[in-house]
């Protein structure tokens, strides 16, 4: 393996760099962009993003409460866990990720 990345190293960088740099730049819609690139997601959109993917792998977790809740050393875990999720939830309604309006 070691010997396998460094002749990987001295491969490339022996080689014709100009031949390698068409395989890097962005190829997009027909035409090189050569222009800044930007994002096209808005903060909000990636904040509620977050909160979706952490709420929706608490929910998962959640699922074998019934079964752990009868062993009494994790109903602590359990409830500082749906604590955590309400105050996630709180947050969403309060910053106005979460609206309830039609």
């Amino acid at each position: 393996m070691v010997i396998n990345n460094l002749l990987s190293f001295f491969y490339n960088s022996s080689s014709n760099s100009s031949y390698f740099s068409k395989y890097v730049t962005p190829y997009e819609c027909g035409f090189s962009s050569f222009g800044a690139q930007s994002s096209n997601f808005s903060m909000g959109f990636l904040v509620l993003l977050v909160f979706f993917v952490l709420l929706d792998v608490e929910v998962v977790l959640l699922l074998n409460a019934s079964k752990m809740l009868t062993l009494w050393g994790s109903l602590l875990y359990y409830l500082s866990f749906l604590f955590i999720i309400f105050m996630v939830f709180l947050f969403e309604v309060l910053y106005g990720f979460v609206s309830f309006k039609y």
